[in-house]
């Protein structure tokens, strides 16, 4: 009760936070439980008041973080009128940087409702917070200050666009300035603003209808570019993003127009297997496209790149390498490299086909194995597998008589 009451002082009975004497070393959280809902109105009214000390809306919005944690008390906080308050932090963002990372945080709290999201989509929190994201840290004197309202920004920005559910305008804002995120996603040397700009961009491209305009905002070519530089978690998931984008035709051709054909081929023997299995996945995509299945059997290493990935142990992404290779085949001098490329190991083909399958192709318990296998798989792992053996199956074939044609003509010559 001793810290409601000394508290409860200066939020009540003197206007709040304007003596110089306020009782820091009381811990925020035991404030925020101590006056639980009582705080709100008070805190808000000080944070509307710029007149104050920074130091004095510090306090306050630390507080109010420590009480926006549950639903209940975003829910709350939302209807007390916080947001409006918070944006007006973050539209000053430059000049009090460390009162603006608070408030970034509070407003990826409050957005993480249904609630929050349709009354942060109706302010200006959603420009406030990409413009922070996008600011240079040279133009104030504290540069980590400036770094850490980046960071809180791009993190606030993520947690919104998490959940879709009745967010579609909270979306739709962040959408409209993707372009801008993705210029910091370049620029920024930070890699954890950089792979929450990432999860952003990935959060929207999720959404059918984001896609088109993720493609006109410039998208696909940024993430192309990023193939090539950044640690490997922004790798994962920037491959993971050029998929998303890839899911329509127009994104299948903007990923060829991009050249994300030649940025991905290499990762696809890179020493890292979930970059192996996202490039594999971004090649299918691409081969969806008459320009990207020529693409596939121009690129130096993409051909190669999915032989080596149709043999992977991890089934998903030997059934995308072998879809994909199917798709380049369509074309004569895609089809030849790959019957090239495959004709080095036909045993290996051999051994791929009866994994696909579910068996050895060996021994004399096939029948058995395959009835255990549909008894215990997915149907459509089961399907996957069977339609992919048929087609290696095929391949196969046409390299044995290929073999033969040519062993035919040796004899004769």
């Amino acid at each position: 009760m001793a810290s409601h009451h000394r508290v409860s002082f200066h939020l009540k009975d003197m206007h709040p936070y304007t003596q110089d004497d306020f009782p820091r070393e009381i811990d925020e959280k035991e404030v925020a439980r101590a006056l639980g809902d009582r705080s709100l109105p008070k805190l808000l009214e000080v944070l509307r008041l710029e007149e104050l000390d920074e130091s004095i809306h510090y306090h306050a919005l630390r507080y109010l973080r420590e009480h926006v944690v549950k639903p209940l008390d975003c829910s709350k906080a939302i209807k007390a009128g916080s947001v409006p308050v918070l944006s007006n932090i973050l539209h000053r963002c430059v000049d009090v940087p460390r009162l603006a990372s608070i408030a970034a945080e509070c407003v990826g709290r409050l957005g993480d409702s249904i609630d929050g999201g349709v009354i942060i989509a109706e302010s200006t929190a959603i420009f406030n917070l990409v413009r922070a994201v996008t600011l240079d840290p040279s133009i104030h004197e504290d540069s980590a200050a400036i770094e850490t309202l980046k960071k809180e920004s791009g993190s606030a920005l993520q947690r919104m666009t998490t959940s879709h559910t009745g967010k579609k305008e909270l979306l739709n804002n962040v959408l409209e300035l993707s372009d801008r995120l993705v210029k910091s996603m370049l620029s920024t040397g930070d890699d954890e603003l950089r792979r929450s700009i990432l999860r952003t961009l990935h959060n929207l491209a999720l959404r059918a209808e984001s896609l088109a305009t993720l493609h006109e905002k410039g998208t696909v070519a940024g993430c192309v570019e990023l193939c090539s530089s950044g640690d490997r978690e922004s790798l994962r998931l920037t491959l993971e993003v050029l998929a998303c984008l890839g899911n329509s035709l127009k994104g299948k051709e903007a990923l060829v127009a991009s050249g994300a054909i030649a940025a991905v081929a290499p990762l696809l023997m890179h020493d890292d297997a979930e970059v192996q299995a996202m490039a594999t996945r971004c090649a299918l995509m691409a081969s969806g496209c008459l320009p990207g299945k020529k693409q596939l059997g121009e690129v130096r290493g993409a051909v190669e790149g999915l032989c080596a990935r149709a043999f992977d142990d991890r089934i998903d992404v030997a059934i995308s390498a072998i879809y994909a290779m199917e798709n380049a085949g369509e074309l004569p001098q895609s089809r030849e490299k790959i019957r090239i490329t495959l004709c080095k190991d036909l045993e290996a083909l051999e051994d791929l086909i009866g994994v696909m399958f579910g068996v050895f192709m060996e021994g004399e318990a096939e029948l058995e194995e395959q009835v255990g296998l549909s008894l215990t798989a997915p149907t459509s792992i089961i399907r996957s597998r069977a339609i992919c053996a048929n087609k290696c199956a095929d391949i196969l074939k046409g390299l044995r008589d290929e073999q033969k044609r040519l062993a035919e003509k040796d004899a004769d010559s």
